[in-house]
């Protein structure tokens, strides 16, 4: 069906199937594309979905986007992403972010308020790896840093402004 293409060409199934792959950048990449088009999408997802759900609970990102879709509500739930999508696959999410920081940064900027300090330091130190290309968003990350209460995220914080504004000082 054409209302079930992404505008990659890949099908919502093809995407839903990949958040189970075992490998981390595919998960990655299938959760990046179904969440790209907003709400708009979801009715479609809910329609793939349909009979599946057991086996995608079994994923952080599967859970997740279940979530999401059945609460029909995508800025209430953003939270629940952000923190589904750091669980446990933070290495592989910092090397997919590095090779490819434009797609990333307006998600990692929105970590940076989740409400889980673990996920907020990820973003800091994902933003870190990227170095010079995160320039854009340091107005963002030096707010976070000012009203971040936990002590190892405001540290990991700093640290990422003093390594980027070095980079882009560097460049």
């Amino acid at each position: 069906m054409a209302e079930n293409k992404l505008p990659s060409g890949r099908t919502i199934r093809e995407c839903i199937l990949q958040l189970s792959s075992p490998k981390g950048v595919q998960r990655l990449a299938a959760v990046t594309e179904l969440i790209a088009e907003g709400e708009a999408l979801l009715p479609a997802i809910v329609d793939e979905m349909q009979g599946e759900e057991s086996e995608l609970m079994r994923t952080p990102w599967g859970e997740a986007l279940l979530q999401i879709v059945y609460a029909q509500h995508w800025e209430a739930h953003r939270e629940l992403l952000q923190e589904a999508f750091f669980q446990g696959y933070a290495r592989v999410h910092r090397n997919h972010f590095e090779m490819r920081p434009g797609d990333s940064l307006g998600f990692l900027c929105m970590c940076l308020n989740a409400p889980e300090w673990k996920v907020r330091e990820e973003a800091a130190h994902t933003l870190m790896a990227i170095g010079a290309a995160a320039q854009a968003v340091l107005p963002q990350l030096h707010s976070a840093a000012e009203a971040e209460e936990h002590e190892e995220a405001k540290k990991t914080m700093q640290l990422a402004l003093s390594k980027i504004q070095a980079a882009c000082a560097g460049q």
